[in-house]
């Protein structure tokens, strides 16, 4: 495969990146000279084939399963850019259906109008039934709720509708 940038390299690779062969490393210099083109095999997390850089340079855009720094997956879209860098962009999200309760499950919680449960609250569980009667203007009262020290404490989850949101009372 020729080089996309000067026409006459041939693209090489080693361990991390895929390279032009017109591009050489000056040791006195401590920099790179020659052709510019280089491509990381890991780009955003994801793996970049030699493949995935075919189809970039022939100016397809792939889809990738990329990690966030904190280890989250995520897809991307991967393009060349003007400059033959990988470009992220994202997939256009559809917008997730109600269920029959008028429910969403947005991955880390429930959501019904602008109110969300979150799955977890306070190292407890909390599960699509208990989210549904919360949502619903419930009261659930849990004694197995973890401090930020990992004590168990107690308290009670209601619907604030006032500031659309769920309230945690404590018994006195």
């Amino acid at each position: 495969m020729n080089c996309p940038i000067c026409q006459e390299g041939e693209i090489k690779e080693n361990e991390r990146t895929y390279y032009c062969s017109n591009r050489k490393y000056n040791k006195e210099l401590e920099e790179n000279e020659g052709c510019g083109f280089q491509i990381w095999k890991k780009a955003f997390g994801a793996d970049v084939t030699k493949e995935d850089l075919e189809s970039l340079i022939e100016g397809e855009t792939i889809q990738k399963t990329c990690i966030s720094s904190k280890g989250s997956e995520y897809e991307g879209l991967f393009t060349l850019d003007d400059e033959f860098k990988i470009k992220l962009s994202f997939p256009e999200r559809k917008e997730r259906e109600a269920d029959k309760n008028g429910i969403i499950d947005i991955g880390k919680g429930y959501k019904k109008d602008d109110i969300v449960v979150w799955k977890t609250i306070a190292g407890k569980e909390i599960s699509y039934d208990q989210a549904v009667e919360l949502l619903n203007g419930g009261r659930i009262t849990f004694d197995d709720f973890k401090s930020r020290q990992g004590e168990d404490f107690k308290a009670t989850l209601v619907l604030n509708q006032e500031e659309n949101k769920i309230d945690m009372v404590f018994d006195n």
